[in-house]
């Protein structure tokens, strides 16, 4: 006799890491699962504001949201020779760790900093 397989609950990967939701739905397809919401309109608005007027944007969301592919599909519509995009990804770096791989990322040779000035 064998054992019957004991398969997980679909959702359990929700519990696992903390998710509220899906992540993505089930017919998600490259960038054609980007429905219109509300947030995807502000991340876009906000998108736009940064091409007109240069400058640093943020964006956080809870985990498994699609902050990366929606990122990744509003940067996908740039002309290449106009805008390089940089992906940092370490969620535990300091402000000065950010700066420094944004430097290393656009071939600058960072200078040491003094320890009085924050360096390490």
């Amino acid at each position: 006799m064998t054992k019957p397989t004991t398969r997980p609950r679909p959702d359990t990967y929700r519990q696992r890491f903390g998710l509220t939701h899906h992540p993505l739905p089930r017919d998600a397809a490259g960038s054609s699962f980007f429905c219109q919401t509300r947030a995807l309109n502000q991340l876009e608005d906000g998108f736009q504001a940064l091409l007109e007027e240069p400058g640093l944007g943020v964006l956080t969301a809870e985990a498994g949201v699609g902050k990366t592919a929606a990122m990744r599909n509003i940067c996908s519509q740039l002309a290449t020779p106009d805008f390089r995009v940089l992906y940092l990804c370490n969620t535990a770096a300091s402000p000065f760790d950010i700066y420094r791989s944004l430097a290393l990322e656009l071939a600058f040779r960072p200078r040491t900093a003094s320890p009085s000035c924050g360096g390490r």
